[in-house]
């Protein structure tokens, strides 16, 4: 990935910035800033810009884009389940 700018046609529709980006691909180093245009990462680096509908500035937080948290507290797990009904809920598995 490279940094894209607008003058080339790419529409940045979202700009993450003023904090730590890590790719956890190796061949990127962590970056402070992040654009992304519809379900695409368009460029990484500082100091981006272009006609974005929305800016935020993370101060200082972290991004770990494409990262997904899937793990589950049992025990937490266990008491919302007598709340929730889960029967006939499909699994999806993938």
């Amino acid at each position: 990935m490279r940094r894209v700018s607008s003058q080339r046609g790419v529409l940045n529709c979202l700009i993450l910035e003023n904090g730590l980006v890590r790719t956890m691909e190796l061949s990127m180093p962590p970056t402070s800033g992040l654009s992304v245009a519809g379900d695409r990462i368009v460029a990484l680096g500082p100091g981006l810009s272009g006609p974005e509908i929305q800016r935020i500035d993370l101060s200082g937080g972290c991004v770990l884009p494409g990262f997904t948290d899937a793990h589950v507290h049992f025990p937490t797990w266990s008491l919302a389940r007598r709340e929730v009904r889960l029967e006939g809920t499909p699994i999806v598995i993938g």
